[in-house]
């Protein structure tokens, strides 16, 4: 009852004010909170000062508007996040909201491990169709054995609107694209390895929420899981689990888990579906043909890696992310709640 009766106390003056330096600071008003946002983000900050496990220092007010328009106004779902993040960023040695001069240190190592395994990230606006139309008409894909959909709760991203959402000046879901095949099992021996892992994962979704516009977008992730049994790292799957589905803010719009062997389609239709809410089913798809699923969803080009038939070099992908949390902690150091 603590943590609520400290986010009932509510300064929407100072939440005001913090949107009107915001504005003058920037170019594109898509980046400036609502005062929704702002009242849900100042509810949030003062329920985590309250919380005796959170220390609200080693966050920005940045973070706590990412977790506050991803939770809402469920400030106990948000906390929840903020303590499970904090616990993530403590145990991998991650300060604050991470730095651009880590995350290429940790890329760098991360690319070397695992070359190809992450293949590019991009805006959803620079595609022809909207996710509205994934989510309703995925049953075109679905028409044979291998579009079958399956899924797990916990990886959902903690997000709570998840009905689908079209690409508009105001929210652009980003399109991340990576391939299983990549995954170097052999490499993940030491716990360093696994640090250098997570922290690498952690800065991709800092890079995917760059923007409010991206934070109200949320995350399509398009995945290749050709060899996934063969590949398989229980303890990599057990870690990512936790960022994905307990710490990090985020969105999951949809999944696609493309090129899925028969093993794979079989468990997720007969062992994992049955036990999904109807909610939960309508984010995933699972299918055998990723060129068919690319040509049927109709994604464009522009949102896809070069061996997809996109544009996106992999190669070009760091220096993607570098830039892009470049701009984000720019926006972390102009905004105060």
């Amino acid at each position: 009852m603590t943590v609520v009766a400290a986010a009932a106390a509510t300064t929407a003056t100072t939440a005001t004010t913090s949107s009107s330096s915001l504005s003058s600071s920037l170019d594109d008003n898509d980046t400036v909170p609502t005062e929704e946002e702002l009242r849900w983000a100042t509810r949030l900050k003062q329920a985590a000062v309250a919380d005796p496990i959170i220390d609200d220092n080693e966050m920005s007010d940045w973070e706590f508007l990412q977790h506050a328009i991803v939770s809402k106004n469920n400030i106990r779902r948000g906390i929840d996040r903020i303590r499970h993040l904090q616990s993530f960023k403590r145990k991998y040695g991650i300060t604050r909201d991470g730095s651009v001069e880590e995350a290429a240190r940790d890329l760098k190592a991360f690319f070397l491990a695992h070359p190809g395994l992450y293949m590019s990230l991009a805006n959803l606006h620079h595609a022809t169709n909207n996710i509205d139309d994934d989510n309703n008409n995925n049953n075109k894909s679905q028409r044979n054995e291998e579009g079958g959909r399956g899924g797990e709760e916990e990886g959902d991203g903690g997000g709570d609107d998840r009905n689908g959402c079209s690409s508009s000046p105001s929210s652009r879901p980003q399109i991340f694209c990576s391939t299983y095949d990549k995954f170097n099992a052999t490499r993940m021996k030491s716990e360093e390895a696994f640090a250098v892992y997570m922290r690498a994962a952690f800065y991709a979704l800092q890079a995917s929420q760059h923007t409010l516009s991206a934070v109200r977008g949320g995350m399509v992730l398009l995945m290749d899981i050709q060899g996934a049994l063969r590949y398989r790292s229980y303890q990599t799957e057990s870690r990512a689990r936790e960022l994905y589905g307990r710490a990090y803010p985020i969105r999951i719009r949809h999944v696609a888990l493309l090129r899925a062997s028969a093993p794979v389609r079989i468990l997720c239709r007969w062992m994992v579906q049955p036990w999904l809410s109807s909610k939960v089913k309508k984010l995933w798809t699972v299918t055998a043909d990723r060129e068919d699923y690319l040509q049927q969803v109709g994604w464009s080009p522009q949102v896809l890696p070069q061996e997809w038939g996109g544009v996106w070099h992999v190669s070009d992908l760091g220096e993607t992310v570098l830039d892009r949390l470049r701009q984000r902690y720019q926006m972390a150091e102009i905004f105060r709640l």
